[in-house]
Order: C-alpha cells, then structure tokens, then sequence
C-alpha cells in the first residue's frame, strides 16, 4: 500500500497534534474521531433546505458572473434583459442542484434549519 505525499503530511499533523495532548483530552478526541467514523457522509454535508435558502444568494452571483464574462464572451452584452434572467435562473438551478447533488441530504422533520 502507498502513502500520498498529502497523507503523509496528515498522518504526522495528527501525530504532532496528539502528542501534544493531555491523556484526558487524547481520550475526548479518539472518542470523537471513532463517532464520526461510523457516522453516514451525509451527516457532514448541508442541509437541502440551507442550500435551496441560499438560493437568491447564488441567484445575485450568478448574474454578477454574467457581467463578469463579458470580457470572456463579448455576446453577452446583447443579451435581452428577459433572457439574461431567464439564463441567471438556470444558472442558478444548475448550481443548486450540484451542491444538492455534491453536498446535500434530506434532514429527518423537525432537525431543518
């Protein structure tokens, strides 16, 4: 089995950061670092309901991207208003979406927010 560079940097990190450590407070972080591997990935990632709230957020980046390629994509300054926001709300669902996608999980009723 190889070790990454990066993994490497980790292992010695924790080690250092252990030492470091009272044997009261080793204790208290085996103990969490055992919790949370055994807890399911969806557990740290965000809410669906915090991103889809997020969503005028992402909405005003969105537009301030369009503005922002119009140095890369000079056609995008004769975009029609009515269509510029048609495409900042696509834009916008698409980037929900992946974060749902990439981050998200159904939080059980009563634990949103």
């Amino acid at each position: 089995m190889k070790i990454t560079k990066r993994q490497l940097r980790r292992l010695i990190y924790e080690c250092m950061v252990v030492e470091s450590l009272s044997k009261k407070e080793r204790e208290k972080a085996y103990t969490e670092y055992e919790r949370k591997k055994k807890e399911p990935i969806g557990r740290h990632g965000a809410n669906v309901t915090n991103i889809v709230n997020a969503k005028p957020t992402i909405n005003d980046w969105a537009d301030v991207l369009l503005d922002e390629l119009v140095d890369e994509i000079p056609q995008i300054a004769n975009i029609l208003p009515e269509k510029k926001s048609r495409v900042t709300d696509e834009i916008t669902a698409g980037v929900v979406s992946s974060l749902i996608k990439a981050l998200g999980f159904w939080a059980p009723r009563g634990q949103v927010g």
